[in-house]
């Protein structure tokens, strides 16, 4: 049963790794940052409930596009696995099919958590920037705003250094910038 166990979260794992290096789901996600951080800017209408008409706005994208990353991390997935033979490699050992399409649902779990962490931490700045009826606040929104850049050019710039991989990285630097913005 123990082994059972780490394989599922070994298998797991690599999904999630997996995911994480696919640039589609860089892209969404950095896009559905840019695009929930710049609410603010594009709502027109507030009527006095600014609070509740971004976070609808906010979880409405949110919902969307975690969608989105699923379906395209998860079938981009398996069909590398299919197409490379890494998944008849993995049903031969002693790994059944049941538990390895639940590994591979763990794992695209895990990361879509990651994403919605990131997205939550973005709706609370949106929300907290809005919060006036006419005006935005800067200073809360623009680092949040400079984070994926700034992640996207430190990753470029260890990426052309040190040769390592850029989307995981620009992933990890998101995620800690997000979280100091």
């Amino acid at each position: 049963m123990r082994n059972e166990l780490r394989r599922t979260a070994v298998l797991a794992w690599a999904s999630f790794l997996d995911a994480a290096r696919r640039p589609a789901t860089l892209l969404t996600m950095t896009s559905g940052l840019m695009l929930i951080l710049a609410l603010p800017y594009i709502m027109l209408f507030k009527i006095g409930e600014q609070a509740r008409i971004m976070r609808d706005a906010c979880l409405s994208m949110q919902f969307l596009l975690g969608w989105l990353v699923a379906a395209l991390a998860g079938a981009g997935a398996l069909h590398d696995e299919l197409r490379s033979g890494t998944a008849a490699l993995a049903l031969c050992k002693p790994v059944g099919r049941a538990r390895f399409l639940l590994a591979k649902f763990l794992g695209l779990a895990m990361f879509v958590s990651l994403m919605t962490a990131l997205f939550a931490e973005a709706v609370m700045i949106s929300v907290r920037a809005s919060m006036t009826q006419y005006l935005t606040d800067d200073r809360i929104l623009l680092p949040a705003l400079a984070a994926p850049g700034a992640a996207f050019g430190a990753a470029a710039v260890v990426n052309a250094m040190r040769n390592r991989p850029f989307v995981p990285l620009s992933l990890a630097l998101m995620a800690v910038l997000m979280t100091a913005a």
